[in-house]
């Protein structure tokens, strides 16, 4: 009758249906990007924004899961793209495990080409080195 069992188990299939996905909207030209990564340094490239004529890129939204607080150096992360940050310090609280879910407007474009990237800052907005946390980053491109 075309409906699953209820009971059937949900097994690795899923796992690599999402990895596809996952592969084919970071590599595609068109609607979409997600990037994802874990923090391993100060400063970490997330991914490369697609570059096609005429379409204009926005982040729509990121997502930082905080696994393990950071030391007390380390304040908030930045989302930047090199040349515009698309976070601010009141968006993330480095000290405290949680996920934090950013929404952007679609007010600011990122550029074609562009590196995205997140940056752990103390509470003066310098980039810093921590010796303590851990970290996984999204970040959601659209083009419009």
């Amino acid at each position: 009758d075309g409906i699953p069992d209820s009971s059937t188990s949900r097994g690795l299939g899923d796992v690599y249906k999402r990895q596809y996905v996952d592969v084919a909207a970071a590599s595609a030209t068109g609607a979409i990007q997600i990037f994802r990564s874990a923090l391993t340094a100060n400063t970490t490239n997330l991914g490369t924004v697609n570059n096609v004529a005429g379409k204009a890129y926005y982040i729509e939204k990121v997502v930082i899961n905080v696994t393990v607080a950071f030391d007390a150096s380390a304040d908030h992360f930045i989302i930047s793209d090199g040349t515009t940050d698309f976070t601010v310090a009141a968006d993330t609280d480095a000290s405290a495990t949680g996920t934090y879910v950013i929404d952007l407007p679609y007010a600011t474009a990122t550029a074609g080409g562009a590196t995205v990237s997140v940056t752990v800052k103390d509470a003066s907005n310098n980039t810093i080195t921590y010796n303590a946390g851990t970290a996984s980053v999204a970040a959601h491109v659209v083009a419009v």
